[in-house]
């Protein structure tokens, strides 16, 4: 399935997923775009925008803000946005927030995984 966006076609991942680990439920998506900066710990500052290989913006339109906002909603939740590099190219973006689907609250770990639920 491929989505428009800003006059173009984007694919849509095939890897995503959901669940549960640890007291935290989890949503994943992974794509194999180019990869993040080597900076990758500025990835969810506001206006940050990734860069192609002459250090012109990647893409078009946006603000660098999608990421910012994303990271400040799950921790808004008790939760954690976290991103994970696949070597030079991909990356897979987890939101973890407090599974709060049972009653967990006394075997949740004090913060949540910090792997890629997806890789395996």
């Amino acid at each position: 399935m491929s989505l428009p966006v800003a006059g173009r076609v984007v694919r849509r991942s095939d890897r995503s997923g959901t669940g549960s680990r640890q007291g935290w439920a989890w949503i994943a998506v992974a794509d194999e775009g180019p990869g993040v900066p080597e900076d990758r710990d500025r990835v969810f500052d506001r206006f940050i925008q990734s860069r192609n290989g002459s250090g012109a913006p990647a893409a078009a339109e946006g603000s660098g803000l999608g990421l910012a906002i994303a990271r400040r909603a799950a921790e808004g939740h008790s939760g954690r946005l976290l991103h994970t590099q696949h070597g030079p190219r991909g990356s897979t973006f987890t939101v973890w927030l407090p599974d709060r689907t049972l009653d967990r609250a006394n075997d949740r770990e004090d913060a949540p995984p910090n792997d890629d639920p997806l890789a395996g």
